[in-house]
């Protein structure tokens, strides 16, 4: 048995050498911050409450808070450019064009490679 193992089987704290960080990359970071603005994107681009984490309304609302410009930064992205694109999604759904809204964000709990 690894120390590795050992350890995920106990509660002590992680001992110098049992942590792999090899496991992890920037780039790995990065993709998980650019999930969590697709995931609020998608929720706030929908028609109805139906299939999403938050309701629309609380998704729009995050955009352009402290929150969502710390996680483009996270992402290796630019928030102004984000918003740009967020907002020109979110004036097709006005114009009831959904799909093209929608195009090319992919829905929670599917992945994509």
């Amino acid at each position: 048995m690894n120390k590795q193992t050992r350890h995920n089987r106990g509660s002590h704290p992680i001992r110098k050498g049992e942590f792999d960080d090899t496991l992890t990359s920037v780039k790995d970071c990065r993709d998980l911050w650019a999930a969590k603005l697709l995931a609020y994107m998608h929720d706030a681009l929908q028609p109805h409450r139906t299939g999403v984490n938050l309701h629309p309304k609380v998704a729009q609302g995050w955009f352009g808070t402290f929150d969502f410009r710390e996680t483009c930064e996270c992402a290796g992205l630019l928030p102004e450019e984000v918003m740009r694109a967020y907002e020109a999604r979110l004036a097709l759904t006005k114009e009831g064009r959904w799909d093209e809204a929608l195009d090319g964000i992919v829905q929670k709990g599917r992945h994509t490679k």
